[in-house]
């Protein structure tokens, strides 16, 4: 993980350990580090809200619960600067992106492009590939279906429109 800018005096970095991962606050100005260590596993991607002086939040993928046989649910987490949980929601399909805006989180999910051709056909799997936009308080703003893959990640502009790309074309989705 790259470390996350906090605030204007801290960041959030992973650090890799033989026995896993953690993270941990770095306070530059008082040369200090702390873990943060949220009460449900937090794991990557992640996105960072700064706040006004040192606050901050951190969103960041859940652990995977199985919703029924062979179906898995993948949960997506806001916590607060004290690494507790201001709220969680499950969503159908593993997170591959969490970006941060203004008001809110842009979250995608979507399985590789071979995997997509392998096991389209398979059945529907129509609502795995997905963009959908987060309020800051866990609810959503809208939801968009991809029918395809999702081959370049989803970015977003200063007005909060989201820009992504699959089946070569680029696809723009409004903030509102």
């Amino acid at each position: 993980m790259h470390p996350r800018k906090l605030s204007e005096n801290a960041i959030l970095v992973g650090l890799e350990w033989d026995s896993g991962r953690s993270l941990y606050v770095v306070e530059i100005e008082n040369s200090r580090i702390y873990p943060y260590v949220p009460t449900d596993p937090a794991n990557a991607p992640l996105a960072v809200f700064s706040g006004s002086g040192d606050d901050f939040c951190v969103a960041a993928q859940g652990p995977p619960l199985q919703a029924l046989e062979m179906q898995w649910e993948w949960g997506i987490q806001l916590l607060d600067r004290r690494a507790e949980t201001v709220w969680k929601k499950q969503l159908r399909s593993e997170l591959s992106r969490i970006i941060a805006g203004k008001n809110g989180l842009v979250v995608s999910g979507t399985p590789s492009k071979e995997r997509w051709l392998k096991y389209s056909g398979w059945g529907d799997v129509t609502s795995i590939p997905y963009v959908k936009y987060l309020n800051l308080d866990g609810s959503e703003r809208w939801h968009w279906g991809c029918p395809g893959a999702i081959t370049h990640f989803p970015v977003i502009d200063l007005e909060e429109n989201v820009y992504f790309a699959f089946q070569g074309r680029l696809h723009a989705l409004a903030a509102n």
